[in-house]
C-alpha cells in the first residue's frame, strides 16, 4: 500500500472511532477550541465568533481544507461546521483524465505576523499574505498554516494547499454586515498535464444551524419572468443545477427564530456539467456524511458521489447541510481566479 493509502486508511479508522463515540464526543472536541483557534472579531465589540481548524487537522477522509466550527454572528449561531471536503480536476478528452485531490496538504506562502514558536500554524498579518495567486504557479514562502488578517472592514482567513502538482489558495472572508465569502483559487507548478485544458471543481459543505430547535428549512429562488423574486420551498432532499435556480440563490431560514441566510453562487462560479453532477445538494444532517464516501484519488479519480445521500428524507424543519459547487476553467493558462459562494444574512439578526 502507498503512503497515501496508509494515511487514508488511518483517517477512516479515526473517523469511525469519532462516529462511534456519538455527538457528545464531537461537541466536546468543539468546546476545547481556544485561542488562537478561537477568533472574536472585531476585538473591541465582537460581531463574529468562530473556531478554525488547520487543513492538516480537518475532518473527512481527504480533509476539508481550512475548516470552520461553531460560527456565530451577533451571538447567534450560523454554522456548526463548514469546509471544502471535495476537490476534483477533470481534463478534456485527450488530456490527462480525472483526478481527485486531498485538502489536508499545507503549502508555503508569505506572511508577516507569525505568532508562537517556530512551526506555528497561526499568523495575524499586518498586510495581505502573498500566495501563489500573486505569483501564479510558483511555490515558496515562510509559513504554513492559517493567517487571520484583521482589519476594520473585514476578517480574512487564508491558507494555501497542495495536492500533487496543484496549488490552491483558500479564504474565508467575514464582514460586519454578516456576509461571508467562501473562496478558492487554483493554479499548479509547471507540469506536462496541467497545461492541457481542464476544469477544477470545488464542493463546499455548509452545515447550518440557524435555530436551536431543528426548525430550519430551505428555499430556492424561482426561475420565472417576474422582476420580484419568489421562492420554492424544498420539502425533501434534492440536488439542482444553478440554471434551474434564479441567480444560483438558495435561502436557509429558521421558522422559530425568523432569521436565516441566502447562499448565492453567481455566474462567475460556472455551472455544473454532467461530470460535476450538480451545483447544490440539500441534505438532512448525518454525522457520517462529512464527504462523499472516499471515492478514488489520483489518476482516474472519480466524480463527486453526493447523490448517494439523496434518499427522500425530509428537510422541512431539520438540521440541514447544503453542498455548493463552483468551477474554474484552465485552458493553457495559469490564471489564479477566486470562485465560491457568498452567504448573506436575512431576517432578525
Amino acid at each position: 500500500m502507498t503512503r497515501r493509502g496508509v494515511i487514508c486508511t488511518l483517517r477512516r479508522a479515526v473517523l469511525a472511532l469519532l462516529l462511534a463515540s456519538g455527538p457528545a464526543h464531537a461537541q466536546a472536541n468543539q468546546e476545547d477550541c481556544a485561542p488562537p483557534h478561537r477568533i472574536e472579531w472585531p476585538a473591541d465589540r465582537p460581531l463574529w465568533s468562530l473556531c478554525w481548524i488547520s487543513p492538516d487537522s480537518s475532518s473527512g477522509i481527504d480533509g476539508s481544507g481550512l475548516e470552520l466550527r461553531d460560527v456565530f454572528y451577533k451571538g447567534q449561531r450560523v454554522l456548526r461546521r463548514a469546509g471544502l471536503p471535495l476537490l476534483n480536476v477533470n481534463y478534456d478528452p485527450g488530456g490527462c483524465g480525472a483526478y481527485r485531490d486531498w485538502q489536508s496538504g499545507l503549502m508555503d506562502f508569505e506572511t508577516d505576523g507569525i505568532l508562537g514558536p517556530p512551526g506555528s500554524r497561526y499568523a495575524e498579518p499586518t498586510k495581505p499574505p502573498r500566495t501563489m495567486c500573486d505569483d501564479a504557479g510558483q511555490a515558496g514562502g515562510n509559513f504554513q498554516g492559517v493567517a487571520a488578517e484583521k482589519t476594520s472592514g473585514q476578517l480574512v482567513l487564508t491558507t494555501q494547499l497542495q495536492s500533487g502538482p496543484y496549488r490552491y489558495t483558500q479564504k474565508w472572508i467575514f464582514r460586519p454586515d454578516g456576509s461571508i465569502d467562501a473562496r478558492i483559487a487554483f493554479t499548479a507548478r509547471v507540469d506536462p498535464c496541467n497545461v492541457k485544458p481542464h476544469d477544477h471543481h470545488a464542493y463546499w459543505r455548509l452545515e447550518f444551524e440557524i435555530g436551536d430547535d431543528a426548525s430550519d428549512y430551505v428555499e430556492a429562488a424561482s426561475q420565472n419572468s417576474s422582476a420580484a423574486v419568489s421562492w420554492n420551498r424544498i420539502r425533501t432532499e434534492a440536488s439542482s443545477r444553478n440554471d434551474a435556480v434564479r441567480g444560483g440563490t438558495w435561502r436557509i431560514q429558521s421558522a422559530s427564530a425568523q432569521r436565516g441566510y441566502e447562499i448565492v453562487s453567481g455566474p462567475d462560479n460556472g455551472r455544473a456539467d454532467a461530470w460535476a453532477a450538480a451545483d447544490a445538494w440539500v441534505l438532512k444532517f448525518h454525522p457520517d456524511e462529512l464527504d462523499d464516501g472516499g471515492a478514488r484519488q489520483g489518476p482516474g479519480g472519480s466524480a463527486v458521489q453526493l447523490d448517494r445521500y439523496l434518499n427522500g428524507e425530509s428537510v422541512d424543519g431539520a438540521n440541514l447541510v447544503l453542498w455548493v459547487h463552483a468551477t474554474d476553467r484552465h485552458d493553457g493558462n495559469d490564471r489564479c481566479h477566486f470562485v465560491g459562494p457568498t452567504l448573506r444574512p436575512v431576517g432578525k439578526w
